[in-house]
């Protein structure tokens, strides 16, 4: 097919399921299952696993204690209860998706679930390595220093910091912080409908809307993101992009940051 013409009817299906969205909320969310198998399809979040997963091996072993912060559906949990330590703690806010999380996992005696919100951490003895995935852009621009703040707090001197997140390109002002996303999310919908994975591109098309709006959806560029880390005392390692290859700054990171 023409290569004009292709890109033609993926926009097309792009701005129709995004004029189907006629309520404010990622809809998503309400069904885990769901949920679970279109972030499972993103084009480059295996890959984000993957090497979020080779980074925290290096350092864990059978004393190590691991947290996870905004579990979700524990995609990413699944693959780090693999990993060796003494103790796996698991966080999440979510009612819906916390039942979801230890049904799907909770038969594995080696984890450990809670109902916690990041921006309210109880005090607990530090970790050797916490992890999280696709977090960062969910918490208020008004707390995402604070909630790193307390990352750091709650690791070990030493400890690493392990985050796979979607960042974007620069913006300074509101009509090119919108463009801004939809030139990620955009890249990340085309992608999957190439792939044909539609409930990847619905779960992206609901994802951008909510970031118009900031309904529970607050990305930042990679640059604030990058020095907010450093605000909160922790040392910034050499960042990862994972993808989209496209010459720009957008993308899914592996961002690893330590604690001195």
């Amino acid at each position: 097919m023409n290569t004009v013409k292709q890109d033609s009817i993926i926009n097309i299906r792009i701005a129709s399921m995004l004029d189907g969205l006629q309520i404010h909320g990622h809809k998503i969310y309400e069904h885990p299952t769901d949920y679970d198998t279109a972030i499972h399809n993103h084009p480059f979040y295996k890959e984000m696993k993957k090497r979020m997963f080779e980074i925290a091996k290096e350092r864990l072993d059978f004393n190590s204690r691991m947290m996870e912060y905004g579990a979700g559906t524990g995609n990413l949990t699944a693959v780090m209860a693999c990993l060796p330590f003494k103790y796996f703690l698991v966080t999440e806010p979510d009612d819906i998706c916390l039942r979801y999380l230890q049904e799907k996992l909770g038969s594995n005696p080696r984890l450990t679930f809670d109902k916690r919100d990041i921006t309210n951490f109880s005090t607990e003895d530090p970790f050797d390595v916490i992890v999280s995935c696709a977090v960062d852009h969910h918490v208020h621009p008004s707390k995402k220093t604070r909630y790193l703040e307390i990352i750091r707090s709650q690791l070990k001197s030493g400890g690493l910091f392990i985050a796979g997140e979607e960042l974007l390109n620069p913006f300074d002002d509101e009509n090119s912080r919108i463009r801004a996303l939809y030139d990620y999310h955009g890249t990340i919908i085309r992608m999957a409908i190439e792939e044909g994975h539609f409930d990847t591109a619905q779960s992206e098309a609901m994802a951008l809307m909510n970031g118009i709006d900031e309904f529970d959806e607050f990305k930042i560029p990679t640059s604030v993101y990058f020095d907010n880390i450093e605000k909160a005392g922790l040392e910034l390692q050499d960042p990862e992009k994972i993808g989209p290859d496209d010459g720009q700054e957008h993308g899914v990171y592996v961002v690893v940051a330590k604690r001195p």
